[in-house]
């Protein structure tokens, strides 16, 4: 269904017959996620009602996201060091339409941690990551208002896509605490290892400057 500029006044869309699933079984984190973002169904329906607009305008957008990357340099060093601005474009491209797919399951979750935990052991600051997220937002709400024909339409999908990202974000946001989290574990550990090492190894030499000097005696 694509959509076109017509007056604001136009007649509603009818969503009633858009298929969505969201299904949580598996995840009550998820499900208590979306509730507290009041994410439903019906959100899922305006965003797959405006997929074709994404759909044809997604190499802008996701021009807009790394744009505000390369704002800073350094974070394109980062990018390139372990992949290519190119590279996660496609990865992009696919995440964004996998938004306004209208789906929410187990899968959908997992593939977002996947990817947040690439921006974190790459070194990406989640600041930025959420920044340019933002920028993205800006940029479809603009395709919202030239797109929607009609008011309250406009309203409602502004707000789900205001929702669905603001669930990225939380899912991202989730996914870098929880890494930074094992990565300070590790470190702990590393740590708590290197100091048995040189206890053990100064033992050793103790033991050995005994000998020595019972030896010599």
């Amino acid at each position: 269904m694509l959509l076109k500029r017509r007056h604001k006044h136009s007649t509603p869309m009818d969503i009633s017959d858009i298929h969505v699933s969201i299904n949580t079984t598996n995840s009550p984190q998820v499900s208590k996620l979306l509730k507290m973002l009041q994410l439903d169904e019906q959100d899922l329906k305006y965003l797959k009602a405006f997929k074709p607009v994404i759909v044809q305008n997604i190499e802008e957008i996701v021009f807009v996201f790394y744009e505000a990357l390369g704002i800073e340099q350094s974070l394109i060093n980062i990018i390139n060091k372990h992949s290519s601005v190119d590279r996660l474009k496609i990865t992009l491209n696919r995440h964004i339409q996998e938004m306004f797919d209208g789906r929410i399951d187990l899968e959908y979750f997992e593939q977002r941690k996947r990817i947040a935990n690439v921006h974190v052991r790459i070194g990406l600051p989640s600041q930025w990551y959420i920044s340019a997220f933002q920028n993205l937002l800006n940029k479809i709400v603009l395709y919202v208002e030239n797109s929607v024909p009609n008011h309250q339409d406009q309203l409602l999908t502004i707000r789900a896509i205001t929702k669905i990202f603001n669930f990225e974000q939380h899912l991202v946001l989730e996914t870098f605490e929880a890494v930074v989290d094992q990565m300070k574990v590790k470190n702990e550990e590393e740590k708590k290892r290197l100091s048995k090492e040189i206890i053990t190894s100064t033992e050793n030499l103790a033991a050995i400057s005994e000998e020595t000097n019972a030896s010599f005696h």
